[in-house]
C-alpha cells in the first residue's frame, strides 16, 4: 500500500483488526465477518499473483449477486488489478465488445450464466480470455473458485498500490451503441465511498444493495459500507416482498433503489404492513425520480431521502436531501462543498443563475478517461479560462439562487420544434400528475410543419380507461402553448435498462414513422 493513501483496501485491513467478528456481507443463507472477508480476498489476491497475473491486469465478471462476487472484487484489486463487471443482460454482441475492449485475461462466471459466456468467447475471433473461472460451479473447461484458491496464502498480497492505480472498468452502455470503458482510480473509489459513509453514528451501517454489482451503484453503495465498517446485505434477485421482509428483519440504516423499485414497493398493496425502521435512509439513483413519487416516499416511508445525480463518468454530481429541503423536490440537490457545477449555452459560454444549458461539472471523483478512446476522453472535457477541467454531462438544466440543480432532459432528447425548445421532463411532469397515468416518457417524432413534435408514451393505471382524448385535453390545458401535445399512446410498458431508467432511443426508434402514419389516417 502507497504511504499515507488508505483507500479502500486500508479501510478493509482496518475493518479486520477493529471488529473482526462483526458481520461484513450477507446474502440471504451466506454471511462473511470482516475478518473472513480479508483473508479470503487474500487468497484470491495471493493465488492470482502466483498464477502469474499481476498489476494492470484485468479481471472479467458477468454473473448476478453473490457474496463470491463481492469477495472476488476485493481479491482482484488487493492483487493490483483491475475488475470489468459486465451485465448479465447485455446482449453477446456487445458483451463480447467489452471482453474485447478490456483485454481481460481472466473472467469469471456463475453457473446460470456459463451458456451464455461460452457462447460470446465463441463468437471472438481473438480472445483474450486466459484463465475461466466460476463462482458455484466446475466443468472441463471451467476451474472453481473456491477449489481454485485453496491453499493460497490469507497473508497480506505483496503489492503496492497507489491512488492513480486502477480500480475497476465500468462499460456505460451494452443496450444500444458502443460501450465505452469508464476507467475508475483507486483514489476514486475511496473518495466516492468516503463521501457517503457515515461515522457520525457508534452504530455501525446496514445497507441493503438491491442491484447487481455490475451496475456502477451497486459498486459505490458497497464500497460505502465497507468504507464506514458496517453490514452490506445483498439481495441475490431482486423481489418486492423479500425487500419489505429484510428491511423490517433488519431495520437497515440505508438502502439503495432505482426509482422503477420505489414505483413498485409503493404501489404494493403489503407496503403498509411492514415496519421498515425509523431512521433509514432511501439513497435513490439511475434516473429521475418524480416529485409526486419523492412526496409519497416522505409521507410514507420513516427516515430520510436522497436523490442522487450524476454520471458513472464522475462529476458533474448533486444530491438532494429531499426529508430537509421539502421545497425543492423539483431539483437534484446541490453539488457536494469540492465540487463545481456550471451551466454552458450551445457556444460553451456559462450561463447565469436560471438559464437552461448543458450541465458540466468539477471536482475530485473524475474518471482517469475512457478504455481505448481517446478522442470520446477528450470531448468529454471543457476548460474553463483558468485552466480547470469540467466533464460534459449531456444533460440540459439550471442552478437556481441557491445553488439547486434542476434537470431539464437529455441534450439529444431535447425537442426542437418550430425553432423552439421543448423539455421533455416538463411534460413528462404533467402527465404523472393525471390519476389514471402509472408511468410516461415523452419523444420527439417527425413533424413536416415544425420539425419535430412531442409524442408522449403512457402506462395507465391497472383498471383505468382514459380516453386518448380526454387525457391530451387535460394534459394540454396545463401546458404552454408550445409544448402541448399532437400524439399519444397508451403501452403496456415502457423499456428500461438494468437501473429502470426508460431506453428513449428505443422508443425513438420504435415511433419515429408514428407521426406520419398518423397523418396519413387524417
Amino acid at each position: 500500500m502507497s504511504e499515507n493513501f488508505i483507500g479502500i483496501i486500508g479501510a478493509l485491513k482496518r475493518n479486520s483488526r477493529d471488529f473482526p467478528l462483526q458481520r461484513a456481507i450477507v446474502c440471504e443463507e451466506k454471511i462473511l465477518t470482516w475478518e473472513e472477508v480479508h483473508k479470503q480476498s487474500n487468497q484470491i489476491a495471493n493465488k492470482l499473483l502466483s498464477a502469474g497475473y499481476c498489476k494492470g491486469d484485468r479481471a472479467a465478471v458477468l454473473s448476478g449477486n453473490c457474496i463470491e462476487y463481492y469477495l472476488f472484487l476485493l481479491g482482484v484489486v488487493k492483487a493490483g488489478m483491475s475488475i470489468v463487471p459486465i451485465p448479465v443482460m447485455t446482449s453477446v454482441e456487445a458483451a463480447s465488445t467489452m471482453l474485447s475492449d478490456s483485454c481481460a485475461q481472466v473472467l469469471i462466471v456463475s453457473e446460470s450464466t456459463c451458456e451464455k459466456v461460452e457462447s460470446i468467447l465463441e463468437s471472438m475471433a481473438d480472445c483474450p480470455v486466459k484463465l475461466c473461472l466460476g463462482f458455484d460451479f466446475k466443468s472441463d473447461n471451467w476451474n472453481n473458485l473456491t477449489e481454485w484458491i485453496k491453499g493460497s496464502s490469507t497473508a497480506e498480497p505483496d503489492c503496492d498500490i497507489h491512488p492513480e492505480d486502477e480500480f475497476n472498468i465500468i462499460y456505460s452502455s451494452g443496450t444500444t451503441g458502443q460501450p465505452k470503458g469508464i476507467i475508475h482510480s483507486h483514489a476514486f473509489r475511496a473518495g466516492d465511498a468516503e463521501e457517503m459513509a457515515s461515522s457520525e453514528s457508534e452504530d455501525k451501517n446496514i445497507t441493503v444493495i438491491t442491484t447487481a454489482l455490475y451496475s456502477n451503484y451497486s459498486v459505490y453503495a458497497f464500497l460505502a459500507a465497507l468504507q464506514d465498517g458496517g453490514t452490506a446485505i445483498l439481495m441475490s434477485k431482486y423481489n418486492g416482498l423479500k425487500f419489505l421482509e429484510i428491511c423490517e428483519k433488519e431495520h437497515p440504516t440505508d438502502v439503495f433503489l432505482v426509482p422503477v423499485q420505489i414505483e413498485r414497493l409503493l404501489n404494493m398493496p403489503e407496503f403498509g404492513n411492514y415496519s421498515l425502521g425509523e431512521k433509514n435512509m432511501k439513497w435513490i439513483a439511475g434516473s429521475p425520480l418524480s416529485i409526486i413519487r419523492k412526496k409519497e416516499v416522505l409521507e410514507l416511508w420513516p427516515g430520510g431521502l436522497t436523490e442522487l445525480y450524476g454520471m458513472t463518468e464522475g462529476t458533474p454530481s448533486t444530491s438532494l436531501e429531499a426529508h430537509l429541503h421539502p421545497d425543492k423536490l423539483e431539483s437534484v440537490g446541490c453539488p457536494a462543498s469540492d465540487t463545481i457545477i456550471k451551466i454552458l449555452d450551445d457556444n460553451d459560454i456559462e450561463l447565469p443563475t436560471g438559464e437552461i444549458g448543458e450541465i458540466v461539472g468539477h471536482g475530485p471523483t473524475m474518471m482517469t478517461r475512457y478504455n481505448n478512446l481517446p478522442k470520446e476522453t477528450s470531448e468529454l472535457v471543457w476548460q474553463d479560462k483558468g485552466g480547470l477541467s469540467y466533464f460534459r454531462s449531456g444533460d440540459l438544466g439550471y442552478l437556481d439562487e441557491d445553488g439547486f440543480l434542476y434537470i431539464s432532459g437529455r441534450k439529444k432528447d431535447m425537442i426542437i420544434s418550430g425553432g423552439f425548445n421543448i423539455y421533455p421532463i416538463d411534460i413528462e411532469e404533467v402527465l404523472l400528475k393525471h390519476d389514471s397515468v402509472k408511468e410516461a416518457a415523452v419523444i420527439g417524432v417527425p413533424c413536416p410543419d415544425w420539425g419535430e413534435t412531442p409524442m408522449a408514451l403512457i402506462v395507465l393505471k391497472q383498471g383505468q380507461n382514459e380516453t386518448k382524448e380526454d387525457l391530451l385535453a387535460w394534459t394540454n390545458q396545463r401546458l404552454g402553448r408550445l409544448q402541448q401535445i399532437r400524439l399519444m399512446k397508451s403501452v403496456d410498458f415502457l423499456p428500461r435498462n438494468s437501473l429502470g431508467k426508460v431506453l428513449k432511443k428505443d422508443l425513438v426508434k420504435q415511433y419515429e414513422s408514428f407521426a406520419v402514419q398518423e397523418d396519413a389516417k387524417q
